[in-house]
């Protein structure tokens, strides 16, 4: 079986559901609130492993409740996780999800300190999956995994995405990424393909753009928008990490880029549907199922 390792944040999400954006300096009552661990890498991983890949997780957790938790959840699907564990807090995400739009606006308290400085894994890995957390021990595993097949989620624009940018396979890069670092708007399809170009031209390598509810944009022999599926969005919380490890899932399995971008785009969209981003992840069936619907091309 083929062995993926996650690299990245890991973080407690507490979401609060709110039916309209809260204003300035006034009191609102929440009737429901959802909590889970969270973090892109860790999202992705857990993903992988519900769909019973053979997945491990490697990122830092405090010494405390929510650090627990997340241990807790790991163990419950079977996640192997290499956890560096501070003596303080672990890094919690409170989300405020606008339900009547399906926005979500996040705020998170990061740990300074929040940093791998625990034992390497001794097992050989056929894909690395990362976010821009760990910087030195994902360059590590990159040197240290060099015949895995490598994938980043270039989620923002920062100095750690743009340095391991140049050492993956597939650079999958969302849509306020490549705005940032293009300085294009990307809201027509000609400013879609000068992106593309400025961020291959750089990175040389497999490039993937995403474009939330619009899908995701790539090239082969030409350029190409792999569209999305419409839904009722409730919480766009994790979703890019969802797609991220549903395509990290079909490249694996050998799927050919277009295929692998398709069912990312309804792994991602149907995420939205629900609240929570450990909760609204869908089965690896209802994937598939969708995704080769005709209704939906």
């Amino acid at each position: 079986m083929k062995k993926v390792l996650c690299v990245g944040q890991v973080a407690y999400d507490v979401t609060l559901l709110v039916e309209e954006y809260p204003i300035e300096n006034k009191k609102m009552r929440m009737k429901q609130r959802v909590e889970c661990a969270g973090g892109s890498a860790f999202n992705s991983a857990y993903l992988l492993a519900s769909w019973q890949v053979d997945t491990t997780f490697l990122g830092t957790i405090g010494n405390d409740f929510y650090g627990s938790q997340i241990r807790k959840e790991a163990e419950e699907i079977h996640l192997p996780c290499y956890f560096h564990q501070l003596d303080s807090f672990t890094t919690t995400s409170y989300i405020i999800a606008n339900v009547s739009n399906g926005s979500r606006t996040i705020l998170t308290h990061k740990n300074p300190d929040a940093f791998y400085r625990a034992k390497e894994p001794k097992e050989e890995y056929d894909m690395l999956v990362l976010d821009s957390n760990e910087l030195e021990f994902s360059l590590r595993m990159l040197e240290k995994y060099p015949n895995a097949i490598s994938v980043l989620d270039a989620g923002k624009m920062c100095d750690e995405v743009l340095t391991l940018g140049l050492k993956v396979d597939y650079f999958v890069c969302s849509k306020d990424f490549a705005e940032k670092f293009t300085h294009l708007s990307l809201n027509t399809l000609e400013n879609c393909k000068r992106a593309y170009e400025q961020i291959q031209s750089h990175f040389s390598n497999t490039v993937v753009i995403t474009l939330e509810e619009k899908g995701s944009f790539t090239k082969l022999a030409d350029y190409v928008l792999v569209p999305s599926i419409l839904v009722k969005p409730v919480d766009s919380t994790g979703a890019g990490d969802i797609y991220h490890g549903a395509f990290a899932y079909f490249i694996l399995q050998g799927y050919p880029l277009l295929k692998a971008m398709r069912y990312a785009n309804v792994a991602g969209a149907l995420s939205v549907e629900h609240v929570g981003s450990k909760a609204s992840q869908p089965s690896l069936q209802e994937v598939i199922e969708v995704g080769n619907d005709d209704a939906f091309l």
